[in-house]
């Protein structure tokens, strides 16, 4: 379970990168390139965990210290990089793309998670805000698809035969 979920926050990270950074790296130079430095750092955390993981029959005493050292770097990691995230890579998103462009964004990172994935990603999430947010993310869900079922700006609707 612990090897599933770091797959799957891994998959996240690679694909707001992909979907979100480059998109925002066209209109604010350097974006892209300032955070593809943190996530590396993560990524080595993540790296480390898994190898502690792949080698937990050894030591277990030494190998609980590893575990709360490593997870405790990773969730600082985390949250730092998530609160940076916040102060300054949404405010962009939301003053340099319109409803549209930012629904269209949100489209293409669910696309790229696996689906398996997001049956276990989307209640978490659901889970996490409060219940006004959760709310107002539902109607946004909803905007984002009905957006894409409507072919608005970039979403190509397919011809009727």
């Amino acid at each position: 379970m612990v090897l599933c979920c770091i797959r799957f926050v891994t998959c996240l990270f690679l694909s707001y990168f992909q979907v979100i950074f480059l998109a925002l790296d066209i209109r604010v130079k350097n974006v892209a390139r300032t955070y593809s430095l943190e996530h590396e750092g993560e990524s080595v955390i993540f790296d480390q965990l898994f190898t502690l993981l792949d080698s937990y029959m050894q030591n277990e005493e030494s190998f609980r210290r590893e575990l709360a050292s490593c997870t405790g770097a990773l969730q600082t990691s985390i949250n730092q990089h998530m609160s940076k995230e916040e102060g300054q890579v949404f405010p962009l998103l939301v003053e340099k793309f319109s409803f549209e462009e930012q629904a269209s964004l949100v489209w293409q990172f669910l696309c790229i998670i696996p689906i398996n994935m997001m049956t276990e990603f989307l209640p978490w999430l659901s889970a996490s805000v409060f219940f006004e947010e959760r709310h107002e993310m539902r109607n946004y869900l909803c905007k984002i698809i009905f957006t894409w079922m409507d072919g608005a700006n970039g979403f190509k609707k397919k011809k009727k035969l």
